[in-house]
């Protein structure tokens, strides 16, 4: 080849002749500037005719034909097939619907690439997120869907999109008559404003973008902002393209869109190796990052400096000006000046919080590290044979091939090996013959564990369908993060409740209304802890919620077990969310938190938790932790005091950098559960101090006289800073952890 660049133009048969003819016009129209070598990919082209009519159209033009099926898949399949197949050291790329807008265009693209610590350039970027974007636009589509009082500025700032999807709402746009006729109809039968419809939102797109559901492909691109070159026209070398994985995808479409702007896109392959990301204007200047927003090309004003246009940026020209504001701030929210901000659509914010720069650090090459990391399941045990079954056929069923399962079994009557759990090679399996405490059956089973990420489960709770992949895919994704926090599925097994229940747990308050996993901000994670150990919880402390790093772990375990405390989960929830250096939370319920007969759980809604806590076996007369707290411990339910013994374990562990458990607010709390109870105070009365005496009289009278001010006293004493709505899946629909495992694999959930 005569050059070293090559200009690749990808002219596809199904789009007919037109935008090929009207590309091969504006490349003879404006000079390229440099020497290059023209290569059409002719997809589609099988007939003779077919090609006769492509040579026709370029006429004298040097070039080369390369041929591919039509089958091969999206734009960037028939790229990489045709860069195979020619020598080059730098291609630019041009798809089917791009016009060339200014001379010198090959010229300015290839002198801004070759610039220092340049790895790709483009004639046209964004920020935009389609995992934002699909999100605002599903909630249009929703809001509509519930037929609300008729808004003329939503249906004019959407006219676009529910042209597609709901054409009866723009038809009052068109006609006075469906106008009134609309008004009147929202009169009479009362609609609400599309706005009261909002917060019921995020439950339906939690379900819809959730495992298996319609919505969930858009989970894999990253949140706004999302830098990436559009691949209209873009240049780069033959190495940085041929070095970026196509992904793949049973969805072609959904392929092309994840190497344009997905997790693993070209242009963020370019950023992990520490170089930058430049948009070249028809000006010839090359753009850094933080200049694209206001660089006046693809939706930045007027579009007026694009090197060349494509069928989005006309479609852009000839939008409404509230459509052009959606798509503006699609693409560049509170980073353009123009938008003015902070930018929300629908109540989605689309702000510029984050330096795009950061976006870019995040990106540089990560430490290296194994791409399937081993994942340990951790299951404690005693005599509970039909539920460890259960529980162990979910962690065997995972797709996920770099697992492992222990099993601890503590001192079953007929030891847990003799049962056939399962036979695959994964599995290991010890056991004790002296009955162990729950904290000391516990530390047993997590140190079996051999992984880099381990979680631990009881033997009637349960993984979700996708928990290994989803692990790996986030620790991958936030380069090795400590700890992972996920919600879960709870289920009720038949007989702990009237029939099974299968619902929904938001495990705490800092999940918030995000439905995409994120990294926790330091503080908040220690506010939380600082709030358990107070008696201000505000999250909980199911252990089938954490999975934790082996480095975690081993910070954990520094200066004694990993378990200590009678409550050895609530322990560990809250020293590992301490101690992480970076925790990563999933909204999405990754795990089945059981609630079996017989189970602590399960006495806490028969109301005999008391019961329940002496199978905990946990022995507080030589607990010396215990006996240094006992002067403040007052008669009551047993659950508070090993409570607060607890949080004494965790704040010591933790040190000064936290506050001291609140033995005040634990002692007034137990004084108020008497008195809802209506249980006698006289067993409390010689533990309270005078103040607490008078206290303990006037919530009796204010239950009995005033309940608004009872109900106030109590909440302000409330151990609980988070109330969880939670939503119910299922009622006696299902008997045991696998049952619920498979509706959940087949959609049913």
């Amino acid at each position: 080849m005569a050059s070293s660049i090559a200009v690749f133009y990808l002219a596809r048969l199904t789009e007919g002749r037109p935008p090929v003819q009207a590309f091969i016009e504006s490349y003879r129209r404006h000079d390229a500037g440099v020497p290059h070598h023209l290569i059409i990919i002719a997809k589609g082209y099988s007939k003779a005719g077919e090609l006769a009519v492509l040579r026709d159209i370029l006429g004298d033009i040097p070039h080369s034909v390369h041929v591919v099926n039509d089958d091969i898949g999206h734009d960037l399949h028939a790229y990489k097939h045709a860069a195979k197949r020619f020598d080059f050291s730098h291609a630019c790329f041009v798809n089917t619907f791009t016009e060339i807008k200014a001379d010198r265009w090959l010229e300015k693209l290839y002198r801004n690439l070759t610039k220092p610590g340049v790895g790709m350039v483009g004639a046209s970027g964004t920020f935009e997120s389609l995992y934002d974007s699909c999100k605002v636009l599903e909630k249009a589509n929703w809001l509509v869907q519930h037929t609300p009082r008729f808004d003329p500025d939503l249906a004019r700032t959407f006219k676009w999109w529910f042209g597609i999807v709901q054409q009866g709402w723009i038809l009052p746009l068109h006609s006075p008559y469906r106008r009134v006729r609309r008004a009147v109809g929202d009169l009479l039968k009362r609609r609400r404003p599309w706005s009261t419809y909002l917060p019921d939102f995020e439950h339906h797109w939690r379900i819809a973008s959730d495992h298996g559901g319609p919505q969930e492909p858009w989970t894999k691109f990253p949140h706004f902002p999302n830098p990436h070159i559009r691949s209209n026209m873009f240049m780069l070398s033959k190495k940085a393209f041929s070095s970026t994985a196509i992904p793949s995808h049973s969805n072609i479409k959904i392929g092309c869109c994840e190497f344009e702007s997905g997790h693993r896109s070209l242009s963020r392959n370019v950023m992990r190796q520490g170089l930058r990301l430049v948009l070249v204007g028809a000006d010839g200047h090359g753009y850094e990052m933080d200049e694209w927003a206001a660089s006046e090309t693809f939706r930045c004003g007027k579009q007026a400096n694009l090197l060349a246009t494509d069928n989005q940026t006309k479609a852009f020209d000839a939008m409404s000006p509230g459509e052009k504001w959606v798509h503006a701030c699609f693409s560049w929210g509170g980073y353009s000046e123009t938008i003015g901000g902070p930018p929300q659509i629908l109540g989605h914010a689309f702000s510029a919080s984050r330096p795009v720069a950061e976006v870019a650090r995040e990106c540089l090459a990560k430490r290296s590290k194994p791409k399937a990391p081993l994942i340990s399941i951790a299951i404690p045990t005693r005599g509970r044979d039909n539920l460890i079954a259960e529980a162990a056929e979910t962690a065997v069923r995972q797709k996920y091939k770099n697992l492992e399962l222990v099993i601890f079994d503590n001192c079953s009557k007929r030891p847990i090996a003799e049962r056939n759990i399962s036979d695959d090679k994964r599995v290991r399996i010890k056991r004790s013959d002296q009955f162990l405490s729950v904290t000391d059956s516990w530390n047993s089973a997590i140190d079996m564990a051999r992984g880099d990420y381990v979680v631990l489960m009881g033997d009637d709770d349960g993984l979700a369908p996708g928990f290994c992949e989803r692990i790996a895919e986030l620790a991958d994704r936030f380069d090795a993060p400590d700890l992972i926090v996920s919600n879960l599925y709870q289920f009720l097994h038949p007989g702990v409740v009237d029939v099974s229940l299968l619902r929904h747990l938001p495990m705490g308050t800092f999940f918030g209304q995000r439905d995409q996993p994120f990294v926790l901000e330091p503080e908040e994670g220690r506010n939380a802890v600082a709030g358990s150990i107070q008696l201000r919880r505000c999250f909980y402390f199911n252990m089938q919620a954490f999975t934790m790093s082996r480095a975690l772990l081993d910070r954990v375990r520094a200066g004694g077990a990993i378990f200590r405390s009678p409550f050895p989960d609530y322990y560990l929830a809250n020293v590992a969310l301490a101690l992480s250096e970076k925790t990563v939370i999933e909204p999405r319920p990754l795990a089945i938190q059981g609630v079996s007969q017989g189970s602590v759980g399960s006495t806490l809604f028969a109301n005999t938790l008391d019961l329940g806590l002496a199978a905990l076996n946990h022995d507080l007369a030589s607990d010396a932790v215990f006996q240094q707290v006992k002067p403040e411990v007052m008669p009551g339910p047993m659950y508070w005091t090993n409570y607060i013994l607890t949080m004494e374990y965790v704040a010591r562990r933790l040190g000064g950098d936290y506050p001291k458990p609140d033995l005040g607010r634990y002692r007034r709390w137990q004084i108020l559960d008497a008195i809802e109870a209506e249980r006698p105070l006289r067993p409390l009365w010689p533990a309270m101090r005078f103040q607490e005496q008078i206290q303990a009289l006037w919530a009796k009278l204010m239950k009995r006289y005033d309940q608004d001010r009872y109900r106030t006293l109590r909440k302000r004493a409330s151990p609980y800073d988070y109330e969880h709505p939670q939503h119910v899946y299922d009622v006696g629909g299902y008997k045991t952890d696998l049952e619920v495992y498979e509706a959940i694999e087949r959609g049913a959930i």
